[in-house]
């Protein structure tokens, strides 16, 4: 069976059927299930954990469709079709903030002699330093893309790209390293937002003593309100993130 024409075929049957709502999604996903389970063979059961990965998608439930494409039996497929899966779980993968699944799947498709290099775009705008930060088993610190495209969109304003999460991005040509100050000060930083913690990252970097006051019982600002919206998850991981940050600046909240 080509399961590559299969997957896109599905994905083309999901994108056509937009109306569907997440209620409708989720029996969906059920009913695929119970189709796997009563699967008289390995292929009809590959083909119902498929469309069960596609279901979770349209829902924007990526760690569950991850899990579903990590459940095929992969020995089935023809190495093309089978890399060409890995590829759409790391996606899933990376959608659902499993960077280590991620390129886990991405290093299977290099060893497979398929590709020779896999290469990221705007993760790598949003954190230049991601390779090394998982290198080095430093997920917690990796500052996620949260695909909001203002990447694209300031290209036809500025001539250049900027970047939601990187300050930095588009102003290379003015240095990207941080000056040591001349004398540690204390630093006040009011306000533990995404441009709070920013600031106080920026000056403990540069050797400052810093402290940063909030009044509420957490850090994150409006971030904290998207931590119960599935697709706007990452927005408030990047409050976690930057909290990280300036724990191992040492920033004093």
């Amino acid at each position: 069976m080509n399961w590559t024409r299969l997957f896109f075929s599905i994905c083309i049957f999901l994108s056509a059927a937009s109306s569907i709502d997440a209620q409708d999604w989720a029996m969906e996903a059920v009913e695929c299930e119970r189709q796997v389970f009563e699967a008289d063979n390995p292929q009809a059961a590959n083909e119902a954990l498929i469309r069960k990965a596609l279901c979770y998608r349209k829902m924007n439930d990526y760690s569950k469709a991850s899990e579903s494409l990590g459940r095929v039996r992969m020995y089935l497929m023809e190495p093309e079709e089978r890399n060409e899966l890995l590829l759409n779980k790391a996606l899933c993968s990376a959608k659902a903030q499993n960077t280590e699944d991620a390129l886990s799947c991405l290093e299977q498709i290099i060893a497979s002699g398929m590709a020779d290099v896999v290469e990221m775009g705007r993760a790598i705008l949003a954190d230049p330093e991601l390779p090394m930060k998982v290198m080095s088993n430093r997920d917690e610190e990796i500052v996620r893309c949260l695909r909001c495209f203002t990447c694209m969109a300031e290209r036809p304003t500025t001539g250049t790209r900027r970047c939601a999460v990187n300050p930095l991005i588009g102003r290379e040509c003015e240095g990207l390293e941080l000056v040591p100050a001349a004398k540690s000060k204390k630093v006040y930083v009011a306000g533990g937002g995404v441009a709070g913690m920013e600031a106080a990252l920026t000056a403990a970097r540069r050797g400052h003593q810093v402290t940063l006051f909030e009044k509420s019982d957490a850090l994150g600002g409006i971030l904290k309100s998207e931590q119960a919206i599935p697709f706007k998850y990452e927005m408030y991981q990047l409050g976690v993130t930057l909290e990280r940050q300036m724990a191992l600046a040492g920033v004093e909240v």
